[in-house]
């Protein structure tokens, strides 16, 4: 009997979690489209000197997530395998609307 009792339980908690992270997972999908509907993306041109890094810290308060996101971003957006540019090179950026 303490068994079955216990399995339930364990069956409750596990049904629980699942809940918790369904919701939780929704409310960060909903964020993230939320915060996008005032971001527009924007083609910038790589100058001499500019690092990821130093393009990221331009632009990554005006997004909301911390620049190492935003870098995240900047590389999947543009297809970048590593954090390597060039000057004259075109990448898309996140950028807050005018």
């Amino acid at each position: 009997m303490m068994i079955i009792i216990f399995n339930k339980t364990r069956e409750y908690s596990y049904f629980l979690l699942f809940l918790l992270l369904i919701v939780g997972a929704l409310f960060t999908v909903d964020q993230v489209y939320a915060n996008q509907e005032s971001y527009e993306m924007q083609e910038i041109r790589v100058n001499e000197g500019d690092t990821l890094w130093s393009i990221a810290s331009q632009y990554y308060l005006e997004s909301g997530v911390s620049i190492q996101e935003y870098i995240y971003h900047v590389q999947k957006v543009n297809n970048l395998d590593n954090v390597m540019i060039y000057p004259g090179q075109t990448l898309v950026v996140l950028v807050a609307e005018q």
